[in-house]
């Protein structure tokens, strides 16, 4: 049960900060190419960029709601199996490398914050959740972190998409 919080919690790593003494470091929060969990969601062509996360809050934490276009559910499922094997190795002790999104969700999930990941027809959804109100303050932190970071890097890609256009 321990592995499977874990597996999925890690799974919805483009949505939901507590950075755990992520300031110190160079860690970026998304790493789509060198993040154990993140590059299996980066190595399915087009599921990214087909998948919307949609995060609200709770009054005891949040709830994520992943929705995949059609054809791309299939490599969803397919992901998040992966993502799961990932995560029985990362349990066992093997060493590997995480994003600050995916070792804050993961911080968060081994501090007592529920975990609780439901397949739907169209994606998944997620619930991070807390009886605890210093838990509650830190999954709101966490959220409001994604957050500030999903808009950034949604920033960085419009200016890229800019520089293209104009290059043409």
């Amino acid at each position: 049960m321990k592995t499977a919080k874990i597996t999925l919690a890690l799974t919805i790593a483009f949505t939901l900060f507590v950075a755990i003494g992520l300031q110190a470091t160079d860690v970026k929060w998304f790493d789509m190419e060198n993040c154990a969990f993140c590059k299996i969601l980066g190595s399915k062509a087009g599921l990214v960029e087909s998948t919307k996360w949609e995060t609200v809050k709770l009054s005891n934490g949040i709830l994520t709601l992943e929705t995949v276009a059609a054809e791309k559910l299939a490599d969803y499922r397919a992901a998040v199996k992966e993502i799961d094997e990932v995560a029985k190795r990362l349990e066992k002790g093997e060493e590997m490398s995480l994003c600050g999104f995916c070792l804050a969700m993961g911080a968060l999930v081994e501090k007592g914050v529920h975990y609780e990941y439901v397949p739907t027809s169209s994606g998944g959804l997620t619930l991070l959740t807390s009886s605890d109100s210093t838990m509650q303050k830190e999954i709101s932190a966490f959220h409001e972190k994604t957050e500030e970071m999903m808009k950034k890097m949604e920033a960085e890609q419009e200016k890229e998409q800019g520089e293209k256009e104009e290059g043409k």
